[in-house]
């Protein structure tokens, strides 16, 4: 390989003409590597393979092709480049020194035999470096509800913990999606590499979206990494309301005022809209409206504000207004009483009479199918490690008392498996209750 060096000299100039090469910017430091690419200048035809940096020392220039410049011989084109201090280094193959250029076919196919040596090498030796370096950027953590809901919460809790050293190591940034009824994470999800640079928080509801006509994703395009708790819900009023105090008033008022009383919860298609619908059609369940909310923390907020008579939300939502005396909690949607003081008399729903299998929510994480195992496992590992710090089991447990651990992973075949069967069963009470067409 051959350099040439051409400069502001009128004689350069003319060199330049004859081989139609464009004048460049010298290059910044940045992209003075010792690695070596191929780049097409301006002109098609010529080509520049890089081995040495920009600042390479001059070479003994072949021969130029064509007439000189009027007044400059080639031997005093070759001296000007030498002597000018601002010259750009050009290289290009030759073949021995004096003789002309070869041919840009050979070039091409010269080129074309080099990359295809060094390329695979390249490719192989990125990826080994990217397996033993992941993470090694921030990740982003799709938390599939609203800021302020107890669900965003844990998302901020969780990111937290992996963000810091012994976990993942790096910044960890919530991003919250939570549109057509989740279709929007699941979709923004499955537009992202498949790396392992961007997890997404998932639930049980997912068993309920997968089958709604607009979802046109299915389980397989995503990889479960693990389920990480369950979360238990319960029903709140405002204390100053004339009519509720209780849940048989909550009865009672629904019967004797047919479609005038509803519940707000989260989502339509969710697993809090199939529980809003097991309540109604349970015989001693009441008949209430669903009210769809993106986040129980709209839930809590509105009937907070005196928007909304009724609301579910998790208890830990409900505690500082229960202890303010602003609301009053009257049913706790599982099978036993909640294990706590503001709670302790607060009846379930056996309590009240009803039968009906409680679908309780669950929460976990998945990622894009394709994401190579080792990452999956570095993820799944990390998060286990949360499940089991004293963060999440003193501080964060402390304060939402409805949350139970729950940590099922490492299995990715079996829970993607017992996924797809909670699918089909869920799709068939959707069928059951004409939410859906067959």
């Amino acid at each position: 390989m051959r350099m040439i060096r051409l400069g502001g000299h009128r004689c350069d100039q003319g060199a330049r003409a004859i081989h139609r090469i464009p004048a460049v910017k010298r290059p910044s430091q940045a992209d003075q590597y010792e690695n070596w690419s191929a780049i097409k200048l301006s002109n098609p035809a010529v080509l520049r393979l890089r081995f040495k940096p920009w600042n390479t020392g001059l070479r003994k220039p072949t021969r130029l092709r064509g007439p000189a410049p009027p007044g400059c011989s080639n031997d005093v084109v070759r001296q000007k480049a030498a002597q000018d201090e601002s010259r750009i280094t050009i290289p290009f193959f030759d073949t021995e020194e004096d003789q002309p250029m070869t041919s840009i076919k050979t070039t091409t196919r010269n080129l074309v035999s080099a990359m295809a040596i060094a390329l695979p090498a390249a490719f192989a030796f990125g990826s080994a470096a990217q397996a033993q370096d992941y993470p090694s950027k921030p990740i982003d953590l799709v938390c599939t509800t609203s800021p302020g809901s107890g669900t965003a919460a844990w998302c901020e809790m969780v990111a937290g913990e992996l963000a810091k050293e012994g976990y993942l190591g790096v910044p960890v940034n919530v991003t919250y999606k939570n549109g057509a009824s989740n279709w929007e994470p699941t979709l923004y999800v499955s537009q992202q590499p498949a790396d392992g640079y961007t997890i997404m928080h998932f639930s049980r509801s997912f068993t309920s979206y997968f089958n709604l006509p607009h979802f046109e994703l299915k389980p397989a395009a995503f990889e479960i990494l693990a389920k990480f708790e369950e979360t238990i819900y319960g029903i709140g009023v405002r204390c100053d309301d004339p009519d509720l105090k209780t849940w048989d008033d909550i009865v009672a008022y629904a019967e004797n005022n047919p479609g005038q009383l509803g519940m707000g919860f989260n989502k339509i298609g969710s697993t809090h809209h199939l529980q809003t619908t097991m309540i109604t059609r349970d015989p001693k369940g009441a008949k209430l409206n669903f009210v769809p909310y993106s986040g129980t923390g709209g839930v809590v907020k509105d009937v907070v504000g005196g928007h909304l008579r009724v609301g579910a939300a998790q208890p830990g939502l409900w505690n500082s207004h229960i202890e303010a005396g602003t609301i009053c909690p009257v049913l706790i949607l599982n099978e036993e009483q909640l294990d706590h003081p503001l709670w302790a008399s607060v009846p379930s729903i056996r309590d009240v009479g009803m039968s009906y299998d409680v679908p309780h929510q669950w929460q976990g994480f998945l990622v894009k199918a394709g994401t190579p195992d080792d990452r999956m496992d570095i993820l799944t590992d990390a998060l286990r490690k949360v499940s089991e710090s004293d963060h999440y089991k003193e501080v964060y447990m402390d304060r939402n008392p409805h949350v139970v651990p729950n940590f099922v992973g490492g299995d990715r075949d079996k829970l993607m498996s017992d996924f797809l069967d909670a699918v089909a069963t869920t799709r068939e009470f959707l069928l059951e209750i004409e939410f859906i067409q067959g």
